[in-house]
């Protein structure tokens, strides 16, 4: 048990202090080892991760997480990435996580990609890209909800 985030400050005479929250960021990627670089890196930046191995289990459980930022495999063979966020959403999501696009081929990505993605970076994932590109993709999610242009990074 999480001391801090679970039981209420008044119990402690603390008022309303709160630790913060580590933000939670969704791994997509059908390639386990691709799958686990990314969890990897991102653990590294301190935020919680949870990692599916398909787009459909992701979109069992993303209507009911809270996630801060979805790192997303760009071609996977169930559902493509625009498929899986257009689901998530008429399955109830509140809102849309920021948007880190992992593409063999960053230059093949579609025009629709490019426009829902908040950051798009070669797969497997390296360790300078990921992180600019999550700091991009958490600054663009609290800047515009609905995102707009992105970065590509090569």
């Amino acid at each position: 048990m999480n001391v801090w985030s679970e039981m209420k400050p008044e119990s402690f005479g603390l008022g309303v202090l709160r630790a913060p929250v580590r933000e939670l960021v969704a791994v997509v990627d059908e390639d386990a080892w691709s799958a686990r670089r990314v969890e990897t890196l991102v653990r590294r930046l301190g935020a919680r991760v949870l990692t599916f191995a398909s787009p459909l289990d992701a979109l069992r459980m993303l209507p009911k997480l809270a996630a801060d930022v979805l790192v997303a495999q760009r071609d996977m063979r169930e559902l493509d990435v625009l498929e899986l966020l257009a689901h998530a959403r008429a399955a109830g999501a509140r809102r849309r996580p920021g948007l880190v696009l992992l593409a063999d081929d960053p230059s093949v990505v579609s025009a629709p990609e490019v426009a829902l993605a908040d950051a798009i970076t070669t797969r497997p994932a390296c360790d300078h890209d990921l992180p600019r590109a999550l700091r991009i993709a958490r600054r663009r999610r609290r800047q515009d909800a609905g995102g707009s242009a992105r970065t590509v990074l090569q």
